[in-house]
Parts: C-alpha cells; structure tokens; sequence
C-alpha cells in the first residue's frame, strides 16, 4: 500500500501543475510550466496532459494491429492490389530462390531510390506529414537525475494510437540539445531500449532519447497476418514502421527542448532494417546508426515479417550498401554490444554534440 501510495504522489508531483513539468509549443500547461528560450520547428502538433489516459493497446502491441488492417481500406486511392496466389508466387520465388539478385553496380543510386520509393508506396502517408495533426497526449512524466522521463500516446489520422517514451536531459530548457530516436526491433517494446539497449544513457552525452513501440511486431500470426493483408493490396508494413517513426521524430523536431536540425536515428535489428530504406526517402535526420543488413525477404517459422518486400528482394546488396545514401551512416555489430562509446563518438562527429 505503501509504494502504491508514492506511486501515486509522484504522478501528482509530476503533472501540469508539478515541479517535474517541462517543455514547450502548443499544450494545456498550468503555472509551474516554464517556456524554453527557443523555439522548435513549425509543425502540427497539439499536445495535452492527462494522467488518467492509458494506452489502448498496452496489455497486447504485438496483437494490436487493427489499424494496420484498416489502412488498405483508408488508402484505397493508393492501392495497387495483387491476388493471393501472385504474393504465394513471388514468396515461393524468393524462398526458391529464384529471383535475380542485382549487384550494387548494376543500378544507380537515383534509380535505386526510385524503386524503394515504388515499392514502399508510401507517398501518401509523406504528403502533408508535417501539416496533418499529431495528437501527442502525456500520460506520465517524472525526473531522474540528470534527466525527465515523459510516457506519451502519440495518435495520428492514418495509423492510430502508438505509446512513445522521451528522456529530456537537464539543461535543455535553456539550450536545445541534439534528439535521437531509437527504434526497436522484434519482440521488444520502448522500455526494452531503455533498459537493454542503453536509452537511459544518451541524456548524459547531452542527448534526448525517444523511442516508441512497434505494434503487430512480435514475429508470428498477427505480424504475418498484417503484412500479408498490406502486401495484398500493394503496400507494406515495413512502410507503416518508416512513417511511425518519421511521427515519432515529428514530434522531436517538434519540441524546442531539441534541436530540429541535429537528430539522428539508432536502429537495433528491424529497426535498422526500415531505416536503412527509410534514409533513401530524405528523412529530416542527419545521422543513423544500423546494427542489421536484411534481404528483405524475411520468414520466421512460416510468418511472412514486416520487411518482407518482394519488389525490393532483387536490390538488397545495393540498398545495403548504405554509404551510398545522403546520410551520414555507422554500421556496428548487433545490438551495439560493447560499441556505445563508438556509436556516441559518432553522433558527437556528425551532430555536433550538445
């Protein structure tokens, strides 16, 4: 009773009206908020406090994916439907292998671009992003030392609701920092980079870290099930995880604790996977760090996984070779065990440091 007790003064503490409240642009703050001396970037987005909302799909993000589902439906204008025994041909071609496989000197650069940007279908979902309104609400903020912890639900019109964590480091307020967005890969949720893969650390190297959780991304039925349901009418889930992302790091530039001209991306295993396409689609980041190359054919025990793509499966050498993109990139072994210092030095290079 009594830990549930403290539990509960500390989320009073760190409200709207509590000391532990921070940050800045559009939001129903009370007194204690103090506006930061800059600003960030002009984006839509309209964050709110409210300490008794709860993510809807908290108890199950791997199972969650009715949004996923409906997405085909809401972005038929865009859909390039193919039938079901066509994607059990192409799965049968890549697993036979039987598909042509293309060196990274057999198509340029800009064509190669071309073909990410076809397969991934995406154009939609990029037009207006900046415009189109992100609601970010705030479930949850506390401080550690060094540092705030803020538990937000991000809910966008085309993909839904996705729960996204942020670490603010002290200082912030008064000289924006550079922001870093760490994505996650299978099985894992935003609190797993936190804990295992150093999240909690980058607010020491003067860095805010945000991370988010993936639906649909547990490597079985549900994942299958998302990703056949998309490739079946032209899309892709690897796309939906790019575009996630890209809210996520909306909201980075967003904040004008961060400065919207220094992020950069981390990615841990399918996380690395999307960006490694996503960085051939000028993203507003300047740096990634990738600890996977994939073939983008992908089953796990007969699941069809989100980077899945046929179209891209002949061009996998050319889109791994990832110094041939407008980003600065840092290639590092798998889960960057042993190579945190490396990956800070990195970011220190590329972003300028805090």
């Amino acid at each position: 009773m009594y830990a549930l007790l403290l539990l509960l003064s500390l989320l009073v503490a760190c409200g709207p009206d509590g000391p532990g409240w921070r940050g800045g642009g559009t939001r129903d703050t009370a007194s204690e908020y103090i506006p930061p001396s800059h600003e960030g970037a002009d984006v839509n987005v309209v964050e709110t406090w409210d300490s008794e909302a709860s993510w809807d799909c908290a108890a199950d993000p791997e199972g969650c994916i009715d949004d996923y589902l409906a997405l085909p439906d809401a972005a038929s204008a865009w859909a390039r439907p193919i039938s079901a025994s066509t994607l059990e041909d192409q799965l049968e071609a890549m697993e036979d292998g039987d598909v042509v496989i293309l060196g990274p000197d057999d198509i340029s650069d800009g064509a190669l671009d071309s073909e990410v940007a076809a397969a991934l279908n995406m154009g939609f979902l990029l037009d207006g992003l900046d415009e189109r309104p992100l609601t970010v609400t705030v479930i949850h903020e506390e401080h550690h030392s060094g540092y705030t912890e803020r538990h937000m639900v991000l809910e966008d019109p085309w993909v839904g609701s996705f729960f996204a964590m942020l670490l603010l480091p002290d200082g912030a307020q008064s000289d924006a920092v550079p922001g870093v967005l760490s994505v996650h890969g299978h099985g894992q949720q935003a609190g797993d980079v936190l804990e295992d893969l150093f999240g909690r650390d980058y607010p020491a190297h003067g860095y805010a870290l945000m991370t988010f959780t993936f639906r649909g991304m547990g490597a079985d039925r549900s994942e299958d099930q998302a990703s056949r349901a998309l490739l079946l009418e032209g899309f892709t889930l690897e796309a939906v995880r790019i575009y996630e992302s890209l809210l996520a790091a909306k909201y980075l530039r967003w904040l004008p604790e961060v400065d919207a001209d220094r992020l950069a991306v981390v990615g841990h295993s399918g996380g690395s996977l999307a960006w490694n396409l996503a960085i051939r689609n000028h993203p507003p980041v300047q740096a990634l760090v990738s600890d996977l190359q994939g073939t983008y054919f992908d089953l796990w025990k007969g699941w069809v996984l989100d980077d899945t793509i046929p179209a891209l499966h002949p061009y996998y050498p050319a889109i791994n070779e990832l110094s041939a993109t407008g980003v600065s990139v840092l290639e590092v072994e798998y889960s960057y065990q042993g190579e945190f210092d490396e990956i800070i030095d990195f970011l220190d290079s590329r972003l300028g440091g805090s």
